[in-house]
């Protein structure tokens, strides 16, 4: 996932976007980007509103407040928006990664255990953003040790042993 991401080059082969090596212009490729890992990327000293400014002023992406509010409001965290990110669950900070799917848009997703820690609301929230980006002509490569849920055509890869159903 992160040499897919243009984080680390790979040993051989090449990653190719849009007909180029990604890592000819790594800057634009990465613009066309969102990284969900395993770690959520949140600054824990920022309340959840400060995060959701720094995340989209990392992208050069100004989203106005009312904006900010509806995203928040969209994955279920706008009570906590005044929140530090320290005081909050494991599951409301991964809503909060799924906030910034929303908040800084970009046609191609890149998700590492997207499920892990949301319970089954959060992961019914997770497919309807997903089944929405995919329906707006967007790519997700997503890792899981679960079933994906989505409404679109997908092409599933098993590695390791054999997947049971």
């Amino acid at each position: 996932m992160r040499i897919i991401a243009g984080f680390i080059e790979p040993q051989d082969g090449s990653i190719l976007w849009k007909d180029t090596c990604i890592f000819k212009n790594l800057g634009i490729f990465q613009q066309q980007i969102q990284y969900m890992g395993h770690q959520n990327g949140i600054k824990h000293h920022l309340t959840l509103y400060e995060n959701c400014q720094l995340s989209s002023m990392l992208v050069k992406n100004k989203p106005s407040p009312s904006i900010i509010n509806k995203v928040l409001e969209q994955t279920g965290l706008s009570s906590f928006k005044h929140i530090k990110a320290r005081q909050l669950s494991e599951g409301q900070r991964r809503r909060f990664v799924l906030a910034r799917l929303l908040l800084n848009p970009a046609p191609f997703w890149i998700l590492d255990e997207p499920l892990s820690s949301l319970d089954s609301d959060g992961q019914h929230l997770f497919y309807g953003i997903l089944n929405q980006h995919l329906s707006h002509h967007g790519i997700a490569v997503i890792a899981t040790h679960q079933n994906c849920e989505v409404s679109h055509p997908m092409k599933t890869i098993y590695l390791g042993l054999p997947y049971d159903t």
